[in-house]
């Protein structure tokens, strides 16, 4: 999915008091010049304003929207007096971009500014599928190199770097793809103990970060049971996801994310059929959800009772579903 600058309701609230901070879930209390509490609440992409006369009495909504990303929780607090129309003791509460910067290297803060607009997609990934989007992705872009996240907690203040890799089997759960590599200034931030955020935008015209979590994957020979329900389903650690970002204004940001879609898709899909576990019968038909590589769907089809994950419907008569993956419908 695509997240910028949202378009929210102005609140045209004045506090004279605050406190707060972020930190999954953001929250900040807060008082109006005309006497009202205020809660500002941020956590799962989600940014909750309510406003209350009276603090023993239910509070009132005067904002509730989803406009993160499904797992994010860290904002500050210029940034939703920003996006909301809030002012404090009458005054705009300002953020520069070296401020934002300097937050974003200690928590995951956005810039909600409406100069970048993010693309992130979260999937259902093994070590197989990460090996082929290396290959897709090395053979899309000129000046690829693949770098895994590693942090040096030992230190007194800890430190990032970025080791080069030759393949993501060398990875524990984090690479850096990057993208057009300029490689003078690649090799000085390669030579320092601590490496930051921005300073990657300064060597690679574009990257995307991936994160994973590796375990044996799909197995004919030990696969995970699902007991209650007699069926085999990947481990749930197969999750990860995928974010980058571009100059919202840039047709060059943009032809970037085209063509990493491409590539992306050459390896994962998202189509899947939900059959009823007690009957065998397939209920719904081909329909898109979440995004797994392909390797999953070559291995829901190797054999029976086989599936990406399994749900029980209640709604009605209750019944157990398996979902698998498929084909998308010709």
């Amino acid at each position: 999915m695509f997240y910028s600058r949202p378009n929210l309701p102005q609140l045209g609230l004045d506090l004279v008091e605050v406190s707060g901070g972020i930190g999954e879930p953001t929250e900040y209390w807060g008082e109006t010049a005309d006497g009202r509490a205020i809660h500002l609440h941020y956590d799962y992409g989600r940014l909750s304003i309510s406003a209350s006369a009276d603090r023993d009495r239910p509070a009132e909504d005067l904002l509730n929207a989803s406009i993160g990303p499904g797992l994010h929780g860290d904002i500050l607090l210029e940034q939703i007096c920003d996006l909301a129309g809030i002012t404090i003791r009458g005054d705009r509460a300002t953020l520069s971009e070296d401020e934002r910067c300097r937050a974003a290297e200690k928590a995951w803060i956005l810039d909600w500014s409406g100069r970048t607009t993010y693309w992130m997609r979260e999937v259902l990934v093994t070590e197989e599928g990460g090996r082929r989007l290396e290959r897709e992705l090395a053979a899309a872009f000129a000046g690829f190199k693949l770098l895994e996240v590693d942090w040096d907690r030992d230190a007194p203040t800890p430190r990032r770097r970025f080791l080069p890799r030759k393949t993501i089997s060398q990875c524990r759960s984090s690479v850096i793809f990057g993208f057009d590599v300029d490689e003078s200034r690649f090799a000085r931030m390669m030579a320092r103990d601590h490496v930051t955020l921005a300073e990657l935008d300064d060597v690679f015209a574009h990257r995307l970060g991936f994160r994973f979590r590796w375990n044996d994957g799909p197995s004919d020979k030990e696969p995970l049971t699902a007991a209650r329900r007699g069926i085999a389903t990947p481990e749930s650690e197969l999750f990860g996801d995928f974010e980058t970002k571009f100059a919202t204004d840039d047709e060059q940001g943009h032809a970037y994310v085209r063509r990493l879609n491409e590539a992306i898709e050459h390896c994962f899909s998202n189509w899947v059929e939900g059959v009823d576990l007690g009957t065998g019968e397939t209920i719904r038909g081909p329909r898109p959800i979440n995004w797994y590589s392909h390797d999953l769907r070559d291995w829901c089809a190797a054999a029976p009772d086989r599936y990406l994950f399994s749900l029980t419907e209640r709604a009605g008569e209750k019944r157990d579903i398996g979902v698998r993956a498929c084909f998308a419908p010709v």
